[in-house]
């Protein structure tokens, strides 16, 4: 809608859940979770003025809880409730020469809760507060600007962030300035060749710092000694671009300092902690053939990490290979997806070597008229038992499913 030439959007999303199972590969013989409840309220709004500013603010209440029982007998509740405001102001200027945009953006997640109540058979109820009214907050001033020159673009990029987490029990907060370089020559009408340079950082989160309870993977206990990671990482891509043939492929690489990974204490406990040091390679592409009503999609990725001492790195993915199509004609359209995950044998720590696995997915949508929508899709069509990270006690995937939606508007 319009204010005074100010487009104005606004999105709101409630969502109810009851019952909700949660997998683990300790599941069913010696661990069994689940969601009694998980609700979420969810407020976005969006405004864009006649002289180029844009502002956003949202909101997003969550309110849920979990439930572990283990082959002891022993039940653990945990309660989770927080609130978290946001919002965005940027500005965007354009000329024949260049383009800028600068702004402002704000997150703040306060009210942090989470109880867990633990019940013995034959015991008292004992109730504890594992996080008490916890807060994570998180301001940045940024700019960029693109300048066009003949066959060349160039693009820098500062951000200065500061950001905190803090419990009844201590805090944590850091404050960076990090930079971005970026060039993209146009080598032919066809081919675009684009190198990147820049620097990041991750505050541990609250949960990362703080947390102390059960999961439905086991123990989980925060590392309030954690630090900020810090990465720098170079990036290059060459894109070739016909019309109804499109070929792009990535090469990455990155170092990390501090890196923050999950790793097995002992059995049943897990905890966080931070690499000294470590280096990140990565490649992914694909090749993309459109026709008049067919689309084909040849994607693939290969990720790979080592600390300073010659460690693998956890929580990287396994390489894949994915093949997507789709057809359509008139109000009709169809769609398959089918990935291949191949096997891992090296591993972080806390990991197991991951087998390989095939996922296929269908999918149809038929836009009956205007108004009304139908789309209903499979997931994992071939209903293979895989884990979906290579964490010890991760979760398996779901099985076979089928979906379908029916979309009104008015």
């Amino acid at each position: 809608s319009y204010l005074n030439d100010t487009q104005v959007s606004t999105e709101v999303l409630v969502s109810n859940g009851d019952d909700i199972g949660k997998s683990s590969a300790l599941f069913p013989n010696s661990r069994v979770t689940h969601y009694p409840h998980d609700n979420h309220r969810l407020l976005n709004v969006r405004a864009t003025t006649p002289n180029s500013w844009f502002l956003q603010a949202y909101a997003h209440q969550q309110d849920w809880a979990s439930v572990t029982l283990r082959d002891s007998g022993l039940r653990n509740t945990s309660d989770y409730s927080s609130t978290t405001i946001g919002g965005l102001l940027s500005r965007t200027s354009q000329s024949e020469q260049s383009t800028q945009r600068y702004g402002l953006d704000v997150t703040r997640r306060h009210g942090v809760d989470i109880t867990e109540i633990t019940a013995e058979p034959e015991a008292e109820i004992a109730s504890r507060n594992v996080v008490d009214d916890g807060t994570e907050w998180t301001a940045g001033l940024f700019w960029e600007r693109t300048w066009y020159l003949k066959g060349l673009s160039l693009q820098g990029g500062l951000r200065a962030d500061s950001a905190e987490v803090k419990v009844a029990s201590g805090s944590a907060d850091h404050s960076d300035i990090n930079l971005q370089l970026t060039a993209d020559w146009q080598l032919t009408r066809a081919w675009d060749l684009t190198i990147e340079i820049g620097s990041a950082y991750r505050l541990p989160t609250l949960s990362e710092l703080y947390f102390d309870g059960e999961t439905p993977r086991g123990r989980l206990v925060g590392n309030d000694a954690l630090k900020s990671e810090e990465t720098v990482g170079v990036q290059l891509s060459l894109l070739y671009d016909v019309g109804d043939t499109a070929f792009e492929m990535t090469a990455s690489a990155n170092r990390v300092d501090r890196y923050i990974e999950r790793i097995l204490l002992s059995d049943g406990l897990e905890s966080y902690r931070n690499l000294k040091s470590g280096e990140l390679w990565g490649i992914d592409g694909q090749i993309q053939r459109r026709d008049k009503n067919i689309e084909h999609t040849l994607s693939w990725q290969w990720q790979h990490g080592e600390s300073s001492k010659g460690e693998t790195i956890a929580d990287l993915p396994p390489p894949s290979i994915r093949y997507a199509a789709s057809w359509q004609r008139s109000d009709l359209t169809l769609g398959m997806d089918l990935r291949y995950r191949f096997a891992r044998s090296r591993s972080g720590p806390g990991e197991i070597p991951l087998g390989s696995a095939s996922i296929l997915g269908l999918s149809a949508q038929w836009k009956i008229n205007p108004h009304w929508i139908v789309q209903t899709s499979v997931t994992n069509g071939l209903n293979k038992n895989y884990r979906t990270s290579a964490t010890q006690y991760g979760p398996f995937d779901m099985g076979r499913a089928i979906n379908v939606k029916i979309d009104w508007r008015p």
